[in-house]
């Protein structure tokens, strides 16, 4: 997992990823659902090593993640290559629960 340290970088990784699924966890080290999340993310990453994951850490890099237009922590973005953004969600317990049975 890649913490990303600028727009500069985040846009590198999306732009040389191709057609490679890329998800980005934006994140803050004070919010207890993205602490809480964060092991699951990472084994997700260590069973999965052809999907590229990112992190963005809300605290450090505010200004980003408003011209992302995220507002809410733990979200996620997925993207694909030429497809850019797949989806987005923010991940609140329910959310893992309703997505898991779909």
């Amino acid at each position: 997992m890649t913490e990303i340290e600028s727009t500069n970088q985040l846009v590198h990784s999306l732009l040389h990823a191709e057609d490679k699924l890329v998800i980005v966890d934006f994140y803050s080290p004070g919010c207890g659902g993205c602490k809480a999340l964060h092991p699951k993310i990472c084994q997700q990453a260590e069973m999965n090593p052809s999907v590229m994951f990112l992190r963005v850490n809300y605290e450090e890099h505010k200004a980003m993640c408003r011209s992302l237009h995220i507002h809410v922590l733990p979200f996620f973005r997925f993207y694909r290559g030429a497809q850019g953004r797949v989806c987005a969600f923010s991940c609140t317990n329910a959310t893992v629960r309703r997505r898991s049975t779909h």
